[in-house]
């Protein structure tokens, strides 16, 4: 049977994918140190930084592309940025 999805469904699960992760817990998820992202930011490798105030953030959805897409990219290319 086919289960359908309200829109406003399909929102808050879009919304939650987009949820704000710090450093530290978008380090976590990806098994690396936090300063390892820090680099990353610095040098614009990988992962998109979301700056709130002078925090560096990382989207959820960005992270998990990062892990589904594993290492089949040659090192230096980055996801490109979120809408």
């Amino acid at each position: 049977m086919m289960q359908v999805q309200s829109e406003s469904t399909r929102t808050e699960v879009q919304n939650m994918n987009d949820r704000l992760l710090t450093r530290r817990e978008a380090a976590d998820l990806l098994r690396l140190k936090p300063q390892t992202l820090g680099k990353w930011a610095m040098t614009g490798r990988h992962l998109p930084v979301v700056h709130v105030g002078r925090a560096a953030r990382y989207r959820l959805s960005d992270v998990q592309r990062l892990i589904a897409r594993g290492s089949s990219e040659p090192e230096g290319k980055g996801l490109a940025p979120s809408p």
